[in-house]
């Protein structure tokens, strides 16, 4: 039921319900020895799949209709889990299937009626989707209670609604160049960061003091054999964007750099819990950075938590992934709850006397998800 005190009612507006100014027509179920996918007979519409934004997608024909929707009709889902969901008929005729109804009235501009159930729409999942009630009835439907406006003025408030709409479409559109740009602009500022050239003043000005890079890989070089660490496989990428290395910068394989790696852990789901420690997974690393949302939580004993406790610097990586997402990583900030880590992901933990994760981070956010695209393994859609 609609709040009669929503809004004072303006001049010449009634409240009314739907059976005062619509008829209402149920759709009915079709055998599927009775349609077809070759345009044989008219459109059968089965339910919001067939749906776009506002029209209808004809997928499916039939030569024996027992419901029958007529041009503008609104048509309304009232069962499955599109409950609610509104469309309008733009051609002349649609059988129509039994999750369907269709709204038809003569004082009714029938965009109005299709923007007033799509702002209701909540109302609609409240009665039928996600809940035991299967759907909403023709009385329910019937009973519904409107704001009708005048015909006339019915047509101002679509041509209203419709220019606003355009107007945010528009805003849209600007925003996700204005998104583009500023990711153009992000990989410009990284690339001219370890080009050298952001600090090229600063290194001017402590040219004497610095220690040459080639020194302190040396002495990296000298703590992993005294450790007995393996050298690591090495492969290419693309840094032709880069300038030439600034004095005393050296290339070096991130593996020189790295102190640890580990696999998250895997826990069948009945260690998930409200209760227990908070886990990221790989929906948590977004643009650089751990976003903290949905998180799971699992029951884990103490030695488990100390092997996969997250420390600030560790460096997440996702492993397992479609393959233009393997490769993301973030930084662990300062001021996060304990957690662990799933298994799709990987923990990085730095050589942090020599290393800078933050460095590091911003060094994977320009070339390391393409290269670990190139050289990841396909299996079953994840790389």
């Amino acid at each position: 039921m609609v709040n009669r005190n929503l809004t004072k009612l303006p001049i010449g507006w009634a409240f009314v319900k739907v059976r005062d100014i619509a008829d209402l027509i149920s759709g009915q179920h079709i055998l599927a020895e009775n349609y077809n996918d070759n345009n044989d007979g008219i459109p059968y519409l089965t339910g919001p799949a067939d749906f776009s934004f506002k029209y209808p997608i004809i997928s499916k024909w039939t030569t024996k209709p027992k419901a029958i929707a007529h041009k503008d009709d609104v048509l309304l889902t009232v069962k499955g889990a599109g409950v609610g969901k509104t469309n309008i008929l733009n051609i002349d005729k649609a059988a129509i299937s039994r999750q369907l109804m269709a709204v038809r009235g003569a004082v009714l501009n029938h965009h109005y009626l299709f923007y007033y159930f799509d702002f209701l729409f909540h109302i609609f999942q409240e009665m039928g989707a996600g809940s035991t009630v299967p759907g909403i009835d023709r009385e329910s439907i019937l009973n519904f209670q409107i704001f009708l406006p005048p015909l006339n003025e019915q047509h101002r408030i679509v041509a209203k609604i419709e220019e606003l709409f355009s107007d945010l479409d528009a805003g849209v559109e600007a925003l996700k160049k204005a998104k583009a740009q500023l990711k153009l602009y992000r990989q410009a500022v990284l690339k001219a960061a370890f080009g050298g050239r952001l600090t090229a003043a600063w290194r001017e000005a402590h040219k004497e003091e610095l220690e040459p890079a080639s020194v302190i890989l040396e002495r990296i070089r000298g703590e992993s054999k005294k450790a007995g660490q393996v050298s690591h496989k090495e492969f290419l990428i693309d840094v032709s964007t880069l300038h030439s290395l600034p004095e005393k910068w050296e290339w070096v394989s991130l593996g020189e750099l790295i102190d640890s790696m580990q696999n998250g852990i895997y826990k069948p789901r009945e260690f998930y819990s409200r209760d227990g420690v908070a886990c990221l997974r790989m929906y948590n690393i977004e643009n650089g950075e751990i976003v903290w949302k949905d998180i799971k939580r699992m029951i884990l004993s103490k030695e488990e938590i100390a092997q996969y406790e997250l420390k600030v610097g560790d460096i997440l990586i996702n492993r397992v992934n479609s393959r233009e997402l393997v490769g993301k990583a973030a930084v662990i900030p300062v001021n996060l709850e304990k957690c662990v880590y799933e298994s799709k992901n990987i923990r990085m933990r730095l050589k942090t006397n020599y290393t800078e994760s933050k460095y590091v981070n911003y060094w994977l956010r320009l070339f390391g998800q393409g290269y670990f695209n190139m050289n990841a393994q396909q299996v079953v859609g994840m790389a």
